[in-house]
Formats: C-alpha cells, sequence, structure tokens
C-alpha cells in the first residue's frame, strides 16, 4: 500500500494533537517523499506534520514554511 499510518511510524508524542485515539489519519508515502525532496526535511517530520494536519500536504507544507 502506498499509505502510512501513526501506528507504522513509531511512538512519537502525538497525544497533544486533539484528535481522538481511535481515529486513523492516513498519509500517502508520495506526500511524504515530495515534502522531503521540496523543503529539505526530515522524513519523521514530513509524517509528523501530515498527521498533525490530517493528511493535509498544503496545510502541513505551510506551517513548515510559517506561511498562516
Amino acid at each position: 500500500m502506498n499509505e502510512v499510518s501513526r501506528e507504522s511510524i513509531g511512538n512519537y508524542n502525538l497525544r497533544a494533537s486533539s484528535k481522538p485515539e481511535g481515529k486513523k489519519i492516513l498519509i500517502h508515502k508520495e506526500d511524504v517523499q515530495m515534502m522531503v525532496d521540496e523543503l529539505e526535511i526530515s522524513k519523521v517530520l514530513a509524517e509528523k506534520k501530515l498527521l498533525e494536519f490530517n493528511g493535509d500536504v498544503k496545510a502541513a507544507m505551510k506551517s513548515i514554511m510559517g506561511i498562516d
């Protein structure tokens, strides 16, 4: 599959978010790779930001760049 779930990237401290614990957020590997290539960030940071923004790649990238 071309998707990554919260469980597959490890035990990161994402509990501060307002998302309910049972909800799965799917992110696409292509989105992660694009963020890594274009923004020159780590894969872990890209995955964390995509999870934070429910898989919304535009919002995640804007957050990393400081554009609100």
